[in-house]
């Protein structure tokens, strides 16, 4: 049978597809954001105004290539740890760099809505904001930093176009060793330009 070889030897490495696919690593200027890829766990708190309570939450985040690499695909969830377990905060966002405006662009998930928002990367950090599509003085923004192996992550919200900010949410995870993220690094979250 002169076939079954080549049949053979692709039966024998169809277990390890997923894992070969899972490996694109991303492309061009998005590399710089590779620290955020893998699977991450940690805790943290949402508040939903500026001095409401502070709700605890479990959080999970997962970064993965999309598109070949084209795309950074970033989630995080935060789950109360009440007795309701309710979803205090959801991140699902998808980044690109823009080559034809040299700019890193997000697409988000605002409840229901789908928006576009602003992205910066730096070493080790990854920030990103936008508006609420239903009012436009409703501003959000994150950031994201990789230090001595924790994944922090906060987010601020302004009700008053960005004259003055509040924090809403942070959380801090473990997750994948990433070298040259040793190091703290600073939170330098600011409001769009």
């Amino acid at each position: 049978m002169p076939n079954a070889r080549p049949l053979a030897l692709l039966l024998a490495l169809l277990p390890f597809a997923p894992a070969a696919s899972a490996q694109v690593p991303l492309r061009g200027e998005l590399a710089r954001l590779s620290f955020m890829l893998g699977e991450w766990q940690g805790t943290g708190w949402v508040r939903y105004a500026p001095d409401g309570p502070m709700r605890e939450a479990r959080v999970t985040g997962k970064g993965q290539p999309r598109l070949g690499g084209l795309v950074l695909g970033w989630s995080s969830v935060a789950t109360s740890t009440d007795r309701e377990r309710a979803t205090v905060l959801s991140n699902d966002l998808g980044v690109r760099f823009r080559a034809d405006s040299s700019v890193y662009r997000a697409t988000l998930q605002h409840g229901s809505a789908s928006v576009q928002g602003w992205v910066r990367a730096g070493a080790c950090t990854m920030e990103w904001g936008y508006t609420n599509p239903a009012n436009a003085r409703s501003l959000f923004r994150f950031s994201a930093r990789l230090a001595g192996g924790s994944l922090v992550e906060a987010g601020e919200r302004s009700s008053d176009g960005g004259s003055t900010w509040w924090p809403f949410y942070a959380a801090q995870m473990s997750g994948p060793a990433v070298a040259g993220c040793e190091a703290p690094a600073q939170n330098t979250a600011q409001p769009a330009p």
